[in-house]
């Protein structure tokens, strides 16, 4: 019966470690600094912190059935823009980040 609900709800489980190996980036590469500060962020929020950023930036708080190396998630570079918060395209897992100047920007305009 656990199997039937993960399938229809997705699973719990937040692996953000399978999520950032699996992100595509547009405008961004794996290496650059906003992008690792985008990363040191999430992995240290708290369960329930990162349940919000998923239904934020997907529309389920849940992964899918095999976890989040699924969730086919894209990574964009909007303008450098210190003021502006991110958004997202929610319905293609698609998540719009400011270049920001800091990590304490991004943290602050992340949460």
């Amino acid at each position: 019966m656990d199997e039937v609900i993960d399938l229809i709800c997705g699973k719990e489980d937040l692996d953000f470690k399978e999520l950032e190996r699996s992100t595509r980036y547009e405008g961004f590469d794996k290496n650059h600094q906003v992008v690792k500060w985008f990363w040191e962020v999430l992995h240290a929020l708290d369960y329930d912190q990162k349940k919000k950023f998923l239904l934020f930036s997907t529309g389920s708080d849940r992964s899918p059935l095999r976890g989040l190396k699924d969730l086919r998630f894209i990574l964009s570079r909007q303008a450098p823009d210190d003021l502006r918060i991110p958004s997202t395209h929610t319905c293609f897992n698609h998540f719009l980040l400011p270049e920001y100047s800091s990590k304490e920007i991004l943290r602050s305009k992340l949460l």
